[in-house]
């Protein structure tokens, strides 16, 4: 298999796949010792392992996409979220467990909320509100939770949906909590917002569509991921 790799002409693998797969640790084909291979943000390909090791990770990704991510040339949807391209690379990424919820826990949590402005309003605090629904942003170094280093899960203030746990949070000095991961991918969404005349990743509550802050990708190793998030979007629940 390796020396056929070598009678390919394989393109350059994008800056924009490459980034994707530095956030997980992705298995080579050759699972027998069961070795991950840690990947790292270049421009152009992983650093890690051989040439042929890298592009067959590349390759397999490809793969197990099984036609469903369009691989265009601005990789639009990707930059999106790289969620959706998690979801099908399930089978290559290695992922931490999480306590398990009961079934109607699950099936609970996974109802998408939608509730009219006016009883966002009375549920929420003015400040929730403005920043949660309203996409506001809590003045740096003011939120309740920034210097929190107690034990426990971070849910969403509107739905409840657990978003963040406590063991990915780190001081980044922005003034804002910072993590750096989700502890349920799927309970995050990401869209592209252009306001105030910058080009910015938005965080939000998969469940309830609530504004949690931004993404940014000059976090700490291992993920390179940085959720700078709102207090006010966040409800901590500390752990017995």
């Amino acid at each position: 298999m390796r020396q056929s790799l070598e009678l390919l002409r394989l393109p350059p693998i994008p800056s924009e796949v490459a980034s994707v797969l530095r956030q997980f640790q992705i298995l080579a084909s050759d699972r027998t010792p069961q070795q991950c291979y840690p990947l790292s943000a270049q421009e152009d390909l992983p650093t890690c392992g051989s040439e042929s090791d890298r592009r067959l990770i590349a390759i397999e990704a490809d793969a197990t996409c099984n036609g469903l991510v369009a691989f265009d040339n601005d990789f639009a949807g990707l930059r999106r979220s790289f969620h959706g391209f998690h979801n099908v690379l399930r089978s290559l990424v290695v992922l931490e467990p999480t306590p398990e919820n009961s079934q109607e826990e699950r099936e609970h949590m996974t109802e998408k909320v939608a509730k009219t402005d006016k009883q966002w309003q009375s549920e929420l605090t003015p400040e929730q509100y403005e920043i949660a629904r309203r996409k506001g942003t809590e003045p740096a170094f003011t939120g309740q939770y920034n210097a929190n280093k107690r034990s426990g899960a971070y849910r969403c203030v509107c739905c409840g949906q657990e978003l963040f746990d406590s063991k990915d949070k780190f001081d980044s000095g922005s003034g804002w909590p910072s993590f750096t991961a989700a502890a349920v991918p799927e309970h995050i969404a990401t869209q592209t917002d252009g306001s105030h005349g910058m080009n910015r990743t938005e965080v939000l509550c998969s469940r309830c569509d609530a504004h949690l802050g931004h993404l940014f990708d000059d976090g700490p190793r291992p993920t390179g991921l940085r959720y700078c998030i709102n207090s006010a979007s966040l409800d901590f629940k500390e752990r017995e």
